[in-house]
C-alpha cells in the first residue's frame, strides 16, 4: 500500500523551481489508468524523484507510459519542480510538444504530479499486468516506429522544400514538389519539429 500523497517540497533544493502551473487542464480531468498512456516530465516528489518508480506504478494500475509526447497519449504528467534542462525555464519540450497536438485537436491533458498521485492512491493495482506488460511492448515498439518515421519526415521534408524553392515554389514543377509533401503530411508547408512556445496555454 502507498502512503498518501504528501509533499516534500521542504527537503528539496533550494535552486529547483516550481513547474509551470498554466499550461495544466482545468477544471482538473478525473484520471483513468486502465489502458490509458501517461508520459512524465519535471522533477517529482513522488518516490525521491524515482522516474521509474512513476512509470512503475502507472502500469501496476494498467496504464503504459511513453519516454516521449505523441498524439495518441492521454496524459502529460508535470512534476512539481522544472528540470535544470528545461530551456524555457518553468516548462520544457514535452509541454510546448502536447500544447501543439493540443492546438490541432488531439484530447492530450495535461495534469499536475499531486492529481496523479492523488488519482494513484484512489486506484486499485491490476490483476491483469501480464496482459498490460504485452499492451506496453506494443506501445513502445509502435512509439520507437514513430519517432523514427518523424525524422525521416523532417529530412525528406526540408529536401522537399528545397527543391521546389529550387524550381520555384509557383512554377508547375515546385508545385508538384509540394504536392507531393501533401499526400505526405496533409499541409504544402514544412514542419517544424520544434515548434515555438504559444504566448497563452491552450486550454
Amino acid at each position: 500500500m502507498l502512503k498518501p500523497y504528501k509533499s516534500s517540497a521542504k527537503n528539496k533544493s533550494a535552486k529547483l523551481v516550481p513547474s509551470a502551473k498554466e499550461f495544466l487542464n482545468t477544471p482538473a480531468p478525473k484520471i483513468i489508468f486502465q489502458g490509458r498512456s501517461f508520459c512524465f516530465t519535471g522533477v517529482f516528489d513522488f518516490a525521491a524523484g524515482d522516474r521509474n518508480q512513476c512509470e512503475a506504478e502507472t502500469k501496476r494500475r494498467g496504464g503504459f507510459c511513453y519516454e516521449r509526447p505523441n498524439r495518441a497519449l492521454n496524459y502529460l504528467v508535470v512534476g512539481n519542480y522544472a528540470e535544470p534542462s528545461w530551456v524555457h525555464g518553468s516548462f520544457g519540450r514535452k509541454i510546448i510538444a502536447v500544447l501543439d497536438f493540443k492546438s490541432s485537436g488531439e484530447k492530450c491533458q495535461i495534469i499536475s504530479e499531486e492529481l496523479w498521485s492523488k488519482s494513484l492512491q484512489a486506484t486499485p493495482e491490476s490483476r491483469q499486468e501480464g496482459q498490460d506488460q504485452k499492451k506496453t511492448d506494443l506501445m513502445t515498439a509502435q512509439q520507437a516506429f514513430a519517432n523514427s518515421a518523424a525524422a525521416n519526415y523532417a529530412s525528406f521534408s526540408s529536401e522537399l522544400d528545397a527543391i521546389a524553392g529550387a524550381l520555384g515554389k509557383s512554377t508547375p514543377e515546385g508545385k508538384q514538389a509540394l504536392n507531393y509533401r501533401k499526400h505526405l503530411n496533409a499541409t504544402t508547408t514544412h514542419t517544424n519539429p520544434s515548434p515555438t512556445p504559444p504566448v497563452t496555454a491552450t486550454k
